[in-house]
């Protein structure tokens, strides 16, 4: 009896703080899109993403999960997202599990990470170093600051080398990526300016490869156009709030190679909120 009781006092325990910090957050978009050409030729398609987060913690230890459902037909199934588990050993950030690194003017991060992941940071006098691992992928070494306001990050693979800087300069908006290949010809650059001038928000971006077909990002400043497999890509935006709506404009010019005709595409997008946020 006494045992029993002592292994419900455990489990009660343990049960207690698997629920003692957890959160779940979530967010779901519903979009109409309408394609009119100039032929007389169309399509409507109505879409959804559909996002769900659980994270738990228990002192310097967390776990996240994240799932979604997307798509413009019926879903049976929760793709997962993120899984990630976070610790500090020794005073080093460690995270182990599978996720992205994220969108950017020059890689599409994804919605799944195809292998395990393994992470370790920790700051040193004002300088992030972190090591990174992946499964069937190069490992990398990241330092990352801030230097007179603008952040800093360079990091270094096995065959390659990838540099952010960004910054602020008398109201104006600067971002660089750069990535640097032992391969010359798939050497990769996006530059990314942008400015509030009353209230609209201009944004002007540029990403580039020297091969051909070789960019693939989202110009991510404000959720720029996807692009694929570009040599060259330009774009220009315009964002601003009308009447409780964020109302957006954007234009890109598009190059698979440098013998390839341009491809113009323009999107407009207008959102808003749920009454209850």
């Amino acid at each position: 009896m006494k045992k029993q009781l002592l292994i419900a006092a455990v489990a009660a325990t343990m049960a207690t703080v698997s629920i003692a910090d957890v959160s779940i957050t979530g967010n779901a978009a519903m979009n109409y899109t309408n394609v009119d050409n100039d032929d007389g030729t169309g399509s409507n398609t109505f879409a959804h993403d559909v996002d769900l987060t659980v994270v738990g913690k228990a002192g310097d230890s967390s776990m996240s999960m994240t799932v979604s459902n997307a798509g413009s037909a019926v879903e049976n199934t929760l793709m997962i997202e993120k899984v990630k588990v976070s610790s500090k050993v020794a005073g080093v950030n460690v995270s182990m599990g599978q996720w992205v690194g994220g969108d950017s003017n020059l890689s599409d991060g994804g919605s799944q990470e195809a292998g395990g992941r393994f992470s370790a940071d920790t700051t040193v006098n004002g300088v992030k170093i972190q090591f990174e691992d992946i499964n069937a992928g190069d490992a990398s070494v990241t330092l990352s600051g801030s230097v007179a306001g603008a952040k800093i990050s360079h990091e270094v693979f096995q065959t390659s080398t990838e540099t952010k800087i960004s910054g602020d300069v008398a109201g104006v908006s600067i971002a660089y990526h750069g990535k640097d290949n032992d391969v010359n010809t798939s050497d990769m650059t996006a530059f990314e300016v942008s400015k509030d001038l009353n209230g609209v928000t201009v944004t002007y971006a540029q990403a580039e490869q020297d091969s051909a077909a070789g960019v693939t990002g989202t110009m991510d400043g404000d959720a720029f156009l996807a692009y694929a497999n570009q040599q060259k890509v330009v774009a220009f935006g315009l964002a601003t709030a009308i009447a409780g709506n964020d109302v957006s404009v954007k234009r890109t010019t598009t190059n698979a190679s440098t013998t390839a005709a341009d491809v113009d595409a323009t999107e407009v997008v207008i959102t808003r909120a749920l009454a209850s946020g």
